[in-house]
C-alpha cells in the first residue's frame, strides 16, 4: 500500500479492538514506509530536522508512532538526523503519555536525548526586548517592562502575546507628537492576569517557601481581596503576612489596587484554597474566626469595615461569622460554644440589617440558627432563637422572599407565647398578602384580633357593620382633630403599637378582594389608637373609617373630620406612601 493508504488504515484500524493484529501489521507497513523516506533522503549526505511543537496536546497513538520510528531508525538517525519534541511543562504530569514515552525513550541505549529547559525571562530580559521592538532607551521602558513581567511571570509566550494586544488596541501606541511610542502606564497595570499565566504561577506554587504557601493559603481564605489595614491585624495570627507582600507581589501571584490587596487572577485563589485538605480549610477558618471574634469583642475595632468578606465592605464581627461558617457547627467543641458562634450570627445579622443589606442580614441569620439545635435551644436558650428567626423573617421579607419570611415567622410561632408573637405577624400578614393569598391573609388577620381580645363579629352583615362604626363614631366624637394630633406626639405603649402594625397588615388584602371585613377592621384600628396612643399605623384606620362613613351612612361631616385627622397624621409623621393611599384606589 501507499504511504497515505497506510497512515489512513493504521488510524482507521487502531480504533477497533477486535482487529488488533491488522493494527499491528499496518503499523510496521507505516514505520517502514517512513524509514525508507528517510534512508532515500540521508543517502544523499542531506540533513533533516524534524520538529513537532505542542506535544502536550498529542494523543497516545500519535506519540507510539513518534518513539516506534525514532527506535526503528536510530543508526541510520544518529549522525544527521534531529528530533526536536516541544511542550508545555506545566501541562504534562507524570502520568501523562508524553511522560511515558519519554521515560521509554531515556531508557533506550539507542537512541541519544537531551532535555532542555527554557527557563522564564528575568527583568532584564523583558527590558531589552521591549527597547529593541520599540525603539526606545532603557529609562523609558523600565517601568513598562517591570509590569510586563509581573503580568506573564516572564514567560516568552505570554510576554509577546501581552505586548501584541498592547499594540493591538492601542494601549500602546505611535505619538505622532513625541515621535515615538507611548502609553499610559495606569491603564497597563490595571490589567487583569490571564488564565495561561495563572495556571503557569500555580504550576510552581509547590517551589515557593513554606512560609509564603502559608500565607497565600490565609489570604485566599478570605476571597480574591483583602484590606491591607486587616492584614495588620491578621498578623496576629501569622507572622510575616506584611513582610512576605513585596515578594509575592513581585512573582505577579498579587496584585496592589491602592489599599487592596487581591490575587493577579481568581483561578489562583482558587486553585490555591481548594488545594487544602477540607479538614485543613476548615481549621484555618475556624482559627481566623476566633481571632477576629476576640478583637471584636475587645472593642478596638467595633465601627470600622474592611474591605474583605461576604460584601463589599465588612465590620470585624461580619468577617469573624464568615470564617466560623466556613467552619461549620460540627467544629464547635460544645454547645456553650455553639451559643457564642450563633450569637455573633445574630450580631452580624443585626448590623447589617441596620444598613439595609438584608441579603448579607438573612444569610447570618440563617447560619446563626444552623448552629443551635432548635428543639434544645428553644427550650434552654427562647430569647437567642427568637431574635435569630426573627431577624430571619424580617430580612427574608424585606428581600421580597415571602415564602421564606413565613416560613422562619411560623417557627416563632410556634415556640414562644401569643405576647412574643405580635412582633412576626405583620411579617406573616404581608407576607401572604404580597404571595396574593389574600383570603388566608384575612383570615388569619381576624383570629389573631379576636385572641388579642377584639370583638368582631365572624359574619358581618350590613347592619352589624353599622351598628360598629355607630360606637366607633361615637368615640371619635370626643376628641377633636387638634386633640387627636395632639395624642400622636404621646409616647405609647410598644405592645399597643405592635398590635397597631397586625391591623395595619391586611388593610390592602380586606380592600383588594373587597372583604365586608374591611369596615370592622378600620373600627377596630380607630378605637385601639384612642384607647392606646395614636401612632403612624392609625392613618389607614382613620382613612378608611372616613370612607365607610360616606359609603355606608352617608355622613360627609363626619368623613371630613376623618380626612382632617388623616391630613394631620400624615404631616406629623411625613408619610408619602401609606397604604390608605392603596385602599382608597380600591
Amino acid at each position: 500500500p501507499s504511504l497515505f493508504d497506510g497512515i489512513f488504515n493504521y488510524h482507521k484500524s487502531s480504533g477497533n479492538t477486535t482487529s488488533m493484529q491488522a493494527a499491528e501489521y499496518l503499523n510496521h507497513q507505516y514505520i517502514d514506509s517512513l524509514t525508507k523516506i528517510l534512508d532515500a533522503v540521508l543517502e544523499l549526505d542531506r540533513f533533516i530536522m524534524i520538529l513537532a511543537d505542542d506535544l502536550q496536546w498529542a494523543d497516545t497513538t500519535s506519540l507510539s508512532l513518534i518513539v516506534d520510528l525514532l527506535v526503528a531508525n536510530s543508526t541510520c538517525m544518529s549522525r544527521r538526523c534531529l528530533f526536536v519534541g516541544m511542550y508545555r511543562e506545566d501541562e504534562v504530569g507524570d502520568d501523562h503519555p508524553l511522560s511515558l514515552q519519554h521515560s521509554y525513550l531515556r531508557m533506550s541505549n539507542d537512541v541519544k536525548t537531551t532535555e532542555i529547559k527554557i527557563g522564564s525571562l528575568s527583568k532584564n530580559d523583558v527590558v531589552e526586548m521591549i527597547m529593541m521592538q520599540l525603539g526606545l532607551p532603557r529609562r523609558l521602558v523600565l517601568e513598562l517592562a517591570a509590569v510586563v513581567h509581573k503580568k506573564t511571570s516572564g514567560h516568552v509566550l505570554f510576554v509577546v502575546q501581552l505586548l501584541n494586544s498592547l499594540l493591538r488596541n492601542s494601549t500602546i501606541v505611535y505619538s505622532t507628537r513625541f515621535h515615538c511610542y507611548a502609553w499610559e502606564y495606569d491603564r497597563i497595570d490595571a490589567i487583569q492576569t490571564g488564565k495561561g499565566v495563572a495556571g503557569l504561577i500555580l504550576s510552581n506554587f509547590s517551589s515557593l517557601p513554606l512560609e509564603s504557601q502559608h500565607v497565600l493559603q490565609v489570604l485566599s481564605a478570605f476571597g480574591t481581596q483583602i484590606d491591607t489595614q486587616l492584614l495588620q491585624i491578621l498578623e496576629n495570627y501569622q507572622q510575616g503576612i506584611t513582610s512576605s507582600l513585596d515578594s509575592l507581589l513581585d512573582k505577579g501571584i498579587l496584585d496592589q489596587a491602592g489599599p487592596l490587596i487581591m490575587f493577579a487572577h481568581d483561578l489562583i485563589q482558587k486553585e490555591i484554597y481548594e488545594s487544602m485538605p477540607l479538614a485543613k480549610r476548615q481549621l484555618l477558618h475556624l482559627d481566623i474566626g476566633k481571632l477576629l471574634g476576640k478583637i471584636y469583642q475587645s472593642a478596638p475595632t467595633r465601627g470600622r469595615t474592611f474591605s474583605a468578606g461576604r460584601s463589599m465592605t465588612s465590620s470585624t464581627i461580619s468577617l469573624a461569622c464568615d470564617h466560623i461558617d466556613s467552619a461549620g457547627p460540627q467544629c464547635a467543641r460544645d454547645k456553650r460554644e455553639k451559643q457564642k458562634y450563633a450569637e455573633w450570627n445574630l450580631l452580624a445579622g443585626e448590623e447589617n440589617f441596620c444598613h439595609s443589606n438584608f441579603r448579607a442580614a438573612l444569610y447570618y441569620f440563617d447560619k446563626g440558627v444552623v448552629f443551635l439545635d432548635e428543639g434544645v435551644f428553644w427550650s434552654r436558650k427562647k430569647k437567642l432563637c427568637f431574635a435569630l428567626h426573627k431577624g430571619a423573617a424580617f430580612a427574608a421579607y424585606a428581600l421580597g422572599e415571602a415564602d421564606n419570611a413565613i416560613q422562619y415567622a411560623e417557627r416563632v410561632i410556634e415556640n414562644v407565647s401569643l405576647k412574643d408573637t405580635i412582633l412576626v405577624w405583620p411579617v406573616i400578614l404581608r407576607s401572604l398578602s404580597m404571595l396574593t393569598k389574600h383570603e388566608e391573609c384575612i383570615a388569619k388577620g381576624i383570629d389573631i384580633l379576636c385572641r388579642l381580645g377584639f370583638h368582631l363579629p365572624l359574619s358581618p352583615t350590613k347592619e352589624s357593620i353599622i351598628d360598629v362604626m355607630t360606637k366607633t363614631d361615637s368615640m371619635v366624637s370626643k376628641f377633636s382633630v387638634d386633640q387627636i394630633g395632639k395624642l400622636s406626639q404621646m409616647d405609647h405603649n410598644d405592645s399597643a403599637h405592635k398590635i397597631m402594625e397586625i391591623i395595619d397588615a391586611f388593610y390592602v388584602s380586606c380592600a383588594l378582594v373587597g372583604s365586608p371585613f374591611l369596615p370592622l377592621v378600620a373600627c377596630s384600628s380607630v378605637k385601639y389608637t384612642l384607647e392606646k396612643g395614636v401612632c403612624q399605623e392609625s392613618t389607614t384606620g382613620f382613612a378608611t373609617f372616613g370612607q365607610f362613613k360616606i359609603y355606608l351612612q352617608g355622613d360627609y361631616s363626619g368623613a371630613k373630620k376623618c380626612a382632617d385627622i388623616t391630613r394631620v397624621l400624615t404631616e406629623k409623621h411625613k408619610l408619602k406612601n401609606i397604604s390608605h393611599m392603596i385602599v382608597v384606589r380600591s
